[in-house]
């Protein structure tokens, strides 16, 4: 192990707790050839990843749907890497669980940020919902149940538990391998407090100011206002675990602060003040963004029965590499599944079993082929 190398920061995302925006400053401080993504991929000797609720299909294969990399099958492709491209990376991301940097000949830290159960939960189920199919007060809490499974931020914290569902040991021990392992993190941050969560980092890692505007918010989800007491109370008690841990990592958050020093309060005003200037800055370029958008799409009018004409065929993603073919991802709950279909990070399409078909996006049926999608 080199023992002057600076340690390699793992980031255990956890869904919908502000990962994908945390993930956008990391690619801006240390640039996007340091930041190396983990995580799908077929070759799994160390057995899938169920915890994490989503498995990935890699190729347009009819019936393939594969898991996410086991801990030990991620550091192996890590460590397979050409050496001069190893090097350059100084942080790993994306979903996974507590324990990657055991398996790494190279010495690392962990960040992290949870969120308040409830909202991450409901963010959660309204982010993979159809529109149409989400369900009344009535019904939100049984189909809660069916989809997500309970405590993720609990069983993503507690590491090598996680990694096998039918293996948990008793609730108690997991809830304490997972505050042991957060009171190893270099900064355990919170959703609810992220301008102050991104402070903390830039004082502990010496960024420069990390400017950010929120990315993969779900604007279309009912606030917790609207959703019964009742319902929620249920979703709490589902999760009681998770809150327990949300507590501890309150208690470490408050600890981080008070460490910082006196001029917390004041250096989080100025951050605002210069990200609200960034962020300004940043507007005109989404406005040129949006008016681009609607001429292409006025342009596309014209020739919109030829795209169709193509769209039934969808041999254009015979011709992409494996990489940048689309991949066909499952939420899975205890009693459901959902299909949907992924291009990197974007989802183009998901399944409908109602209507018994895939609705994708344009101008995505030109690269798939609807025959070849599971079902």
């Amino acid at each position: 192990m080199d023992k002057g190398r600076i340690p390699l920061i793992i980031f255990v995302h956890i869904p919908k707790t502000a990962g994908r925006s945390m993930n956008k400053v990391l690619r801006r401080q240390y640039g996007q050839e340091a930041c190396y993504s983990v995580g799908w991929g077929p070759d799994m000797p160390d057995g899938p990843s169920r915890h994490l609720g989503v498995y990935v299909g890699a190729k347009l294969q009819p019936g393939d749907v594969w898991y996410p990399e086991g801990l030990r099958s991620s550091a192996r492709r890590f460590r397979a890497l050409p050496k001069d491209e190893r090097e350059r990376i100084r942080v790993i991301l994306w979903h996974m669980s507590f324990g990657l940097g055991k398996h790494l000949p190279l010495p690392s830290t962990y960040i992290t940020l949870l969120r308040k159960p409830v909202e991450r939960v409901l963010s959660q189920y309204y982010y993979t919902a159809a529109p149409d199919e989400t369900p009344g007060d009535a019904d939100l809490h049984v189909h809660l149940s069916d989809r997500l499974e309970p405590n993720l931020q609990t069983r993503m914290l507690a590491g090598p538990y996680a990694d096998h569902m039918d293996q948990l040991p008793p609730t108690e021990e997991l809830l304490e391998q997972a505050k042991r392992n957060l009171r190893s993190c270099a900064m355990v941050g919170l959703a609810e407090r992220f301008d102050e969560t991104l402070l903390l980092l830039r004082k502990a890692f010496g960024w420069k100011m990390p400017f950010y505007r929120r990315v993969n918010v779900n604007r279309s989800r009912p606030h917790t206002d609207q959703i019964a007491p009742e319902t929620l109370a249920r979703i709490s008690a589902d999760n009681a675990i998770d809150e327990e841990l949300y507590r501890f990592a309150c208690a470490l958050f408050e600890q981080q602060v008070e460490a910082y020093g006196p001029s917390f309060r004041r250096d989080l005003r100025l951050f605002r003040i210069l990200n609200g200037v960034w962020q300004r800055w940043q507007h005109p370029k989404r406005r040129v963004s949006a008016a681009l958008i609607r001429c292409i799409r006025q342009a596309w009018a014209p020739v919109d029965p030829l795209y169709r004409i193509l769209s039934r065929w969808g041999g254009l993603g015979r011709i992409l590499p494996d990489r940048l073919r689309p991949r066909v991802v499952a939420s899975r709950g205890p009693r459901s599944e959902r299909l949907r279909l992924f291009m990197g990070h974007r989802m183009i399409g998901a399944y409908e079993p109602q209507a018994g078909r895939w609705v994708i996006r344009r101008p995505y049926h030109l690269i798939v082929k609807e025959s070849d999608l599971p079902s």
